[in-house]
């Protein structure tokens, strides 16, 4: 239980500090603000990561970080296409996707950080445990 809490906090920082600085977080509709911060993807991008973690501690490290960082891009690249496509989750913006695939519509900074958040959140939990 401690541990989950590492966890999750770790994964609260992360994403505070990701949607709080980026800057790109504003949807066409279903705006959620509380201190200038929007709370759909505050609260998205801590339980992607959280459940990443628990998903990495699941499988075990035997299976290796390569393998759990494809799942990771697996699982972001859908989830961002059901909520793009059908969901109709789209930031009020014009920016391409990622890899010309019709996902992730955000700035160039934006899909770097979307692409590495996963492995660097694995990494800092993993550094943390060692504490």
């Amino acid at each position: 239980m401690k541990k989950d809490s590492l966890y999750f906090w770790t994964a609260f920082t992360m994403s505070l500090i990701w949607v709080a600085s980026s800057g790109i977080y504003d949807y066409k509709a279903g705006n959620s603000y509380l201190l200038g911060i929007n709370m759909f993807p505050l609260f998205l991008w801590t339980l992607g990561l959280f459940f990443l973690k628990k998903y990495y501690d699941f499988l075990g490290e035997k299976n290796g970080l390569i393998k759990i960082i494809l799942v990771y891009w697996i699982l972001l690249f859908s989830i961002e296409a059901i909520g793009y496509h059908f969901l109709k989750i789209q930031l009020d913006s014009a920016y391409s996707g990622v890899l010309g695939l019709d996902v992730i519509h955000v700035p160039f900074f934006a899909k770097i950080y979307y692409l590495a958040a996963g492995p660097v959140y694995l990494y800092i939990t993993r550094y943390l445990e060692g504490w």
